[in-house]
C-alpha cells in the first residue's frame, strides 16, 4: 500500500512495464523532516495549517503596508472603478452596466489619481465628472459577477474596525493581501499533496509572495488579488481527484465558486482537462481499459464549462438590468490575427512572475534598481516548472503529469483566452499578465516538487528570505 502522497491508489500509479512496486521509479521518498518538522507533525492537521495561514498572511500584509502606506496613487489597473464597486456594495448596490461611478470614486481620482495623473475637479471639490473615465465617470467594473465587491466590502468593514486603518480603499488594499496569503497557504497544501518537503512548500510561498507581479496585485484593490487562492484550490480538488481522495463532481463546484469571482478564473479548468487527460493517456498506454479515466476527463471538460457558467449567467442579468451602454474603452480593434494569437502564447509564463511594466510602484519596471530581483525568482520559478515537466527523471507520474499540464496551459492560455474574448466581446488586445496569475500556483508547485533534494529546498528558502527582507526594507527604490 503506498503511503507517499505523490503516489495515489489507481488512477496516479499504474504499474510501468517492469514496474517494481512501492519503490519503483514511480515513488519517491519524502526528506526526513528534521526534529522541527517531527515536533510540527504531533500538531493536530487544523493547528498545522491555521498556523501556516496566519504567517503567511501575516507575511503579505507585512510586505504590502509600506506600499500601502505610503502610495496613495491608484493602479491604472482599473482600481479607480473597483473601489467604486467595493463602495457601492457597502451600501448593498451592485454596479450595474451603463451607471456613473459615485462621489468617492470621484474624490480619489481627484485628489489620489492614478499613477499620479489627477484626474477630474480640483481636489476639495464640488467634484465633476468631466474629464473622468470612462466617458465621464461610466463604470467598467460591472464586467465582473459582484462576488468579489461585496466579499471585499464586508472584509474591508472588519478592517476599519479592527484596525487603524479607517480609510476606504486603504482597508480594502489590506483585504488583496490578506486573500494572497490565504492563497500562498493553499498553495503549500497543493505542494505537499504533490509530494515536496515541508521546506521546499515553504520557500515557494516566499518566492510567490516575493515575485513582483504578487506584490502588485496584494497592493491594490482588484480581483486578481483572488487569482492565486482560486487558482491553487482547484489545482488541489483536480490532485486528490487523480488521487481517488475526492469524487471528480468536487471539480466541478470549485470551478463554479472560483468561476463567480472572474471569467478568467476558468483557465483553471483548462489545466484540469490537461491534467486528468495526461493521467488518462499515460494508465490507457499501460495497458488499463477501465472506464475510470474517461470518466474523471469528462468530468474535467464539466469543470472548464462550469467555470464559465457564473459568467454567462451575470451577462444575462447585466444585459437585463442595464442602466446604458458599456463604456467604450479603446478595446474594439480589426479582426483577430493569427500572429497576435501566437504571439499570446508567451503572455503568462514570466510576466506571472515579473509582472506589468507599470509606474505604479510595487510593479517591476526595465530601469528597476532591484531588477536582479524579479528577474532572480523568474528563472527559479520558470526554470522549476520546466525542469519538472520536460527533464525530470525518476519522479512519480502525477507529479510530471501536473508539471506538463501546467507547462501547457501556460501556453495555451493567452491564445485561448484572446480569441474567446474577441469572440465574446468584439475585444481584441493583448492578454494582461494579471489574467494568467490564476495559473501561478501551478508553477510554484512544480517548483516545490523539483526541489528534490533537501539542501536546494534550504537553499531556496534562504533565497526567499533574502529578498522578503529586501523587499521590506528597500521599498522605496522602486
Amino acid at each position: 500500500m503506498h503511503t507517499d502522497p505523490a503516489v495515489a491508489p489507481g488512477i496516479t500509479e499504474r504499474p510501468h512495464r517492469g514496474a517494481e512496486g512501492a519503490k519503483g521509479r514511480g515513488a519517491r521518498r519524502r526528506p526526513a523532516t528534521g526534529p522541527l518538522g517531527h515536533v510540527v507533525e504531533r500538531w493536530p492537521a487544523w493547528v498545522r495549517w491555521l498556523v501556516t495561514a496566519v504567517l503567511l498572511v501575516g507575511a503579505s500584509a507585512g510586505l504590502a503596508a509600506p506600499y500601502i502606506a505610503d502610495t496613495t496613487t491608484m493602479s491604472r489597473a482599473d482600481e479607480y472603478v473597483y473601489i467604486d464597486a467595493v463602495d457601492k456594495a457597502t451600501r448593498g448596490n451592485v454596479a450595474q452596466r451603463g451607471e456613473l461611478v459615485d462621489q468617492y470614486a470621484l474624490e480619489v481620482l481627484s485628489c489620489r489619481g492614478v499613477e499620479g495623473a489627477l484626474m477630474g475637479s480640483p481636489c476639495g471639490g464640488p467634484y465633476s465628472r468631466e474629464n473622468v473615465p470612462w466617458e465621464g465617470g461610466r463604470t467598467s467594473a460591472d464586467i465582473h459577477p459582484p462576488t468579489y465587491y461585496f466579499v471585499t466590502a464586508s472584509l474591508t468593514r472588519a478592517v476599519q474596525v479592527l484596525t487603524p486603518v479607517d480609510d476606504l480603499l486603504s482597508a480594502a488594499r489590506v483585504t488583496s493581501a490578506a486573500w494572497v496569503g490565504l492563497g500562498l497557504t493553499a498553495v503549500v497544501a497543493l505542494c505537499r499533496t504533490l509530494g515536496a518537503s515541508r521546506v521546499a512548500a515553504a520557500a515557494v510561498a516566499v518566492l510567490g509572495l516575493v515575485a513582483p507581479h504578487t506584490r502588485w496585485v496584494a497592493t491594490f484593490v482588484t480581483p486578481d488579488a483572488l487569482n492565486i487562492l482560486a487558482g491553487a484550490v482547484v489545482m488541489l480538488v483536480a490532485v486528490q481527484v487523480v488521487r481517488e481522495r475526492l469524487h471528480p463532481a468536487w471539480m466541478v463546484a470549485a470551478a463554479l465558486v472560483v468561476g463567480s469571482v472572474k471569467a478568467q478564473n476558468a483557465l483553471t479548468g483548462g489545466l484540469v482537462v490537461l491534467l486528468l487527460l495526461i493521467v488518462a493517456l499515460r494508465r490507457r498506454r499501460d495497458g488499463d481499459r477501465s472506464r475510470k479515466p474517461v470518466q474523471a476527463v469528462a468530468w474535467a471538460v464539466g469543470a472548464l464549462f462550469a467555470g464559465i457558467v457564473p459568467q454567462v449567467v451575470w451577462m444575462a442579468l447585466r444585459a437585463a438590468t442595464a442602466l446604458g451602454p458599456a463604456p467604450g474603452q479603446g478595446l474594439e480593434a480589426p479582426p483577430l490575427g493569427v500572429y497576435a494569437v501566437l504571439y499570446d502564447s508567451t503572455a503568462f509564463i514570466r510576466g506571472v512572475v515579473v509582472g506589468p511594466n507599470a509606474t505604479y510602484p510595487p510593479a517591476w519596471s526595465a530601469g528597476s534598481p532591484l531588477t536582479i530581483h524579479g528577474e532572480t525568482v523568474s528563472w527559479i520559478l520558470v526554470g522549476g516548472l520546466v525542469a519538472l515537466a520536460l527533464f525530470a527523471s525518476g519522479v512519480p507520474a502525477l507529479q510530471s503529469s501536473f508539471a506538463r499540464a501546467g507547462l501547457l496551459s501556460f501556453l495555451l492560455a493567452g491564445p485561448a483566452l484572446r480569441v474567446a474574448l474577441y469572440a465574446v466581446d468584439g475585444a481584441n488586445f493583448g492578454m494582461p499578465v494579471r489574467y494568467g496569475l490564476v495559473l501561478f500556483p501551478a508553477m510554484l508547485a512544480a517548483t516545490a516538487v523539483a526541489a528534490r533534494r533537501a539542501w536546494v529546498g534550504w537553499l531556496l528558502l534562504g533565497v526567499a528570505v533574502v529578498f522578503y527582507v529586501v523587499t521590506v526594507t528597500g521599498y522605496e527604490t522602486w
